[in-house]
């Protein structure tokens, strides 16, 4: 049995919060570093342990490579969080329509067509929505969403030209 179609527009409410933006960084992170970044911190751990198992010196070198990629997830994870302290009101308001997509703040408004969302990261528990670059993102919490909502959304991205993961 075919559902009817999704009401439109349709606004959501949420917060900005620490919460949120230590989820949205993490999934983030996660997923554009991922097991490489596992594998290579691992392959460093045994490296800088043999060498200084066997005396030699410069092992210390080693352990500043492996230091490097955690000191820039928390380089962007505090240039997120600066911009949310920044923010007067945390509160964002998501408007839903046919055309596009609307994000709104006490100090800006933000609306783009569906065809601007390059890419859409889906997660069980946050949606990650990209526009014209591979580090900048909005992230949308999909409790106040619902999967309907949610679905109507990654589909209008994929019809729209987007890729949705």
């Amino acid at each position: 049995m075919e559902q009817p179609p999704i009401s439109l527009p349709r606004e959501i409410s949420y917060e900005w919060s620490p919460d949120l933006v230590k989820l949205g960084t993490r999934r983030f992170i996660m997923r554009q570093a991922g097991r490489r970044m596992i594998v290579f911190l691992i392959l460093i751990g045994l490296l800088i342990a043999a060498l200084a198992l066997m005396g030699a010196t410069f092992w210390w070198l080693l352990a500043i490579a492996a230091v490097i990629p955690p000191c820039l997830w928390l380089v962007y994870y505090l240039r997120v969080t600066r911009t949310r302290y920044e923010m007067p009101d945390p509160r964002v308001t998501v408007r839903i329509d046919q055309e596009s997509i609307t994000f709104q703040t006490s100090e800006t408004s933000s609306t783009m067509k569906w065809s601007g969302i390059k890419r859409l990261w889906s997660f069980p528990d946050v949606l990650l929505v990209f526009t014209y670059t591979k580090q900048t993102y909005s992230a949308l919490p999909v409790e106040p969403l619902g999967d309907e909502l949610k679905r109507y959304i990654e589909n209008k991205v994929r019809e729209n030209g987007g890729e949705v993961t």
